[in-house]
């Protein structure tokens, strides 16, 4: 499968989806919900879930002054979070002063979240002075046996395989596993990756099952970004090292089990 932009699956074991932005500096409730961005959140997010207040704030440290418990103090403002969620009430929205976060839990496909975060952003960059400081994108499999089938660690690579293991140490009946998930840091260009696989446990904090496989994928970069054309190229860069990640760490059978669908 060459052209990772084009594998899709009839049946995901996707539990969610985030695509979060941070602004580097809070957006005043009168730009940030204007009438222009509710409208193009809605057509995605039609309906208004929940409005609360927030504050938020910034540490600042004082090096001239000279204890330490003197020296921090901490600006605190106050600022407006509404939530808006899909007419299938399971993908949401949460829109702040200084975040916007697309949570989906019921994954159509990237080209639909893609479609609906550029309608969004392009609103929201409409706005002058717009700097973003962190954008991230999280997709989150947890494999659970369907009833049709059974996921076994066969299903994946031999390097992912070993780290789905109960219990990797041989230790008494003392130590009980509860938890069992490896990290791998990467950087990709300017993306950095946090790859986590392993066992889940969807019981914890009781003795561990092997019957929650996880393969976490989060992506993000970190700095000043006030273009918004560098906010979409993030999203396709960030969505095609993240599938093509995923791919490496399935097997055949596993395709199989999913349903491959070339578009």
């Amino acid at each position: 499968m060459n052209n990772m932009m084009n594998v899709c699956y009839d049946n995901t074991f996707l539990k969610q989806v985030i695509f979060r932005i941070d602004f580097a500096k809070p957006i005043s409730s009168e730009k940030i919900f204007c009438e222009s961005i509710v409208a193009a959140i809605q057509t995605a997010y039609p309906r208004i879930h929940k409005e609360e207040i927030i504050r938020f704030g910034q540490i600042k440290v004082d090096v001239k002054r000279g204890a330490v418990s003197d020296c921090i103090s901490q600006d605190v403002s106050e600022g407006r979070q509404k939530t808006f969620i899909s007419e299938n009430q399971m993908n949401k929205l949460v829109l702040a002063n200084n975040y916007i976060i697309f949570e989906t839990n019921k994954y159509g496909s990237y080209e639909s979240l893609r479609t609906a975060a550029l309608v969004i952003l392009s609103a929201i960059f409409e706005i002058d002075d717009v700097v973003v400081a962190r954008i991230g994108l999280r997709y989150i499999n947890i494999f659970n046996s369907p009833d049709n089938a059974k996921i076994t660690k066969t299903m994946f690579v031999p390097t992912i395989r070993a780290t789905m293991n109960p219990k990797p140490l041989d230790l008494s009946d003392l130590y009980v596993p509860v938890r069992s998930i490896t990290l791998t840091e990467y950087r990709y260009n300017d993306i950095r990756i946090n790859y986590r696989s392993g066992i889940l446990n969807q019981a914890f904090p009781a003795r561990m099952k092997n019957d929650s496989y996880i393969i976490d994928v989060d992506c993000f970069v970190e700095g000043g970004i006030s273009c918004k054309n560098d906010v979409y190229g993030f999203l396709e860069e960030g969505h095609a090292a993240i599938q093509s990640m995923f791919e490496k760490s399935i097997t055949d059978d596993m395709r199989k089990i999913m349903g491959t669908k070339n578009e």
